[in-house]
């Protein structure tokens, strides 16, 4: 795959991943959880998202926690918004 479509996807699914985060998910664990960058690799299959949130070592973990909570709804919401064949997990 080309470098512009690798990057395209990435900032689609960061555009996505960020409107979820600020509108759908009520767990108020999640609040002021900012996604800094995503990387997707040449074959689109794999996606790693990196984000941010303030606070202490408890924070993360609380933070972790509601990630791992929310992967199967954030996963089946970018399948839905997303117009490609296979959607990076």
């Amino acid at each position: 795959m080309s470098k512009i479509r690798q990057q395209r996807t990435a900032e689609q699914i960061q555009q996505i991943l960020s409107d979820l985060f600020l509108r759908e998910l009520q767990d108020p664990r999640l609040h002021e959880v900012t996604i800094t960058e995503v990387t997707v690799d040449r074959e689109l299959e794999h996606a790693d998202v990196f984000v941010n949130a303030l606070g202490d070592e408890q924070r993360q973990t609380e933070v972790t926690a509601a990630l791992e909570k929310a992967t199967g709804f954030l996963r089946h919401e970018l399948v839905t918004r997303m117009r490609l064949r296979w959607v990076p997990g």
